[in-house]
């Protein structure tokens, strides 16, 4: 099906915008291993080992 009277950066783009409305919202889990992640880091930045720094954040150094 050709559409007729759209410009071509609203065609092009379409499938973009389908597949960002289709996408679904993270997880509860998903945003505290991304929190517990970014707490890591910043333990990290702050100068604590990576064995400290996943005791601190209360998570096995293996999920950091």
């Amino acid at each position: 099906m050709q559409v007729f009277g759209l410009p071509g950066h609203v065609i092009r783009n379409a499938g973009r915008v389908s597949r960002l409305l289709g996408a679904q919202t993270t997880t509860i889990e998903a945003t505290r291993r991304r929190d517990a992640v970014a707490r890591w880091r910043r333990a990290m930045k702050d100068g604590l080992s990576a064995d400290q720094a996943a005791h601190a954040v209360g998570v096995p150094r293996s999920n950091a």
